[in-house]
């Protein structure tokens, strides 16, 4: 099952505007990657992993100080969302239970992950539409 409209809605309303550069550039990574470091079903598994909600807590000096719990404080703190009544993290726990569907879910995040990126990258271009924006490198993707 794709992600449900009230997912679609609040990734796009609260996670996206909340997302730093750098946790947009590591979730696009992982998200790509299908990176086993990104995990379902928990905010962590240990040092490297975590969720969605920890990947880009992690990725934001906002919440430096937000330590184990750094995803469900992100979510709460930073995104206004209270994280037990997440659609984004219902949709994506639950769609490891069928492969199609975890699939699926990682397309669609991707997409407007990627759709966001184009959209910071756009919005700071000149205005007078010099070349230097046209030829902009894409923004860095932090690996760790």
């Amino acid at each position: 099952m794709p992600l449900t409209d009230d997912a679609v809605r609040e990734f796009r309303t609260h996670w996206l505007p909340s997302m730093t550069d750098a946790a947009l550039g590591r979730l696009i990574t992982m998200l790509e990657r299908n990176d086993p470091r990104l995990v379902r079903n928990t905010w962590t598994g240990g040092s490297v992993m975590g969720c969605l909600a920890t990947q880009a807590a992690w990725n934001d000096a906002r919440a430096d100080e937000f330590g184990v719990r750094a995803g469900p404080r992100w979510l709460y703190r930073v995104a206004g969302i209270a994280p037990m009544h997440s659609n984004v993290v219902r949709d994506w726990d639950q769609s490891i239970e069928h492969p199609f569907d975890a699939w699926q879910v990682r397309g669609q995040l991707l997409a407007m992950l990627r759709e966001e990126h184009e959209s910071r990258r756009v919005s700071s271009c000149p205005a007078d539409g010099s070349e230097s924006c046209s030829t902009a490198s894409p923004m860095p993707i932090a690996i760790s």
